[in-house]
C-alpha cells in the first residue's frame, strides 16, 4: 500500500495485541515509520539494442490507474508507485523471453534523492539491460504418448527445431496438446 504511494522507506517499529479480559475482544495495535515520500524525478533505459528505447518506456507512461500518479497541479512531479515498477519490470522481462532472449537480464535501478531547497525528495529509475544471446528449439521431444499418433500431436505444437525460443508460444502449444483430451 505505502510502496505504491512513494514511501520507498516504509517500515512496521512495532506490534501490540491488546486483549479486553472482560468482554474477550481483540485490538491490535501497529507503529509504522512512513518516511519520505519520494516522486518520480527521471527514468533511463541502458543497455537495450533489440527493443528501440521508446518501445520500452511505454511500459512507463502514467495513465489513470498506470505506473504513476500524480499530484494536483501541473508542475508538479509524479508520485513514484514502487509496486508498479516492480510489475512492469516483470513485463519487459517477459517481452525479451519471448523474443528468443532467454537469458536475459532487467537490472531495475531505484536512486533516491533527498529532498532540497522545499522541493520534494526524488527517484532516479530506470534499467539496465544484458540482452544476451537468443535460444533457439534444438529439438520437440514427444514422451508417453499411447492414444493417438505422434502426429496428431505434432500438429498441435506451435512451436518447432530452429524456432526463436518463446514462453508464450510454449504454453500455447502445452494449452493445444491439453485441448485434444489426451
Amino acid at each position: 500500500h505505502y510502496a505504491a504511494r512513494g514511501y520507498l522507506d516504509f517500515q512496521v517499529l512495532g506490534d501490540s495485541l491488546i486483549i479486553d479480559p472482560t468482554t474477550g475482544k481483540t485490538r491490535i495495535e501497529v507503529t509504522v515509520d512512513e518516511g519520505t515520500e519520494y516522486h518520480l524525478a527521471d527514468f533511463a533505459v541502458s543497455g537495450n539494442r533489440v527493443f528501440p528505447a521508446d518501445r520500452l518506456e511505454r511500459f512507463f507512461e502514467p495513465d489513470e490507474a498506470g505506473l504513476f500518479t500524480t499530484v494536483l497541479g501541473e508542475d508538479e512531479l509524479p508520485i513514484f508507485d514502487s509496486i508498479a515498477f516492480q510489475a512492469a519490470t516483470a513485463e519487459v522481462a517477459q517481452l525479451y523471453q519471448n523474443e528468443g532472449y532467454l537469458y536475459s537480464q532487467i537490472i531495475p535501478y531505484v536512486n533516491r534523492n533527498p529532498a532540497q531547497d522545499g522541493a520534494p525528495a526524488t527517484v532516479n529509475v530506470g534499467w539496465t539491460i544484458r540482452e544476451g544471446q537468443q535460444a533457439y528449439i534444438a529439438r520437440v521431444d514427444i514422451e508417453g504418448n499411447e492414444c493417438t499418433y505422434e502426429r496428431v500431436i505434432r500438429d498441435k505444437i506451435f512451436i518447432l527445431p530452429g524456432d526463436v525460443y518463446s514462453q508464450e508460444r510454449i504454453i500455447q502449444s502445452f494449452q493445444s496438446i491439453s485441448s485434444l483430451g489426451y
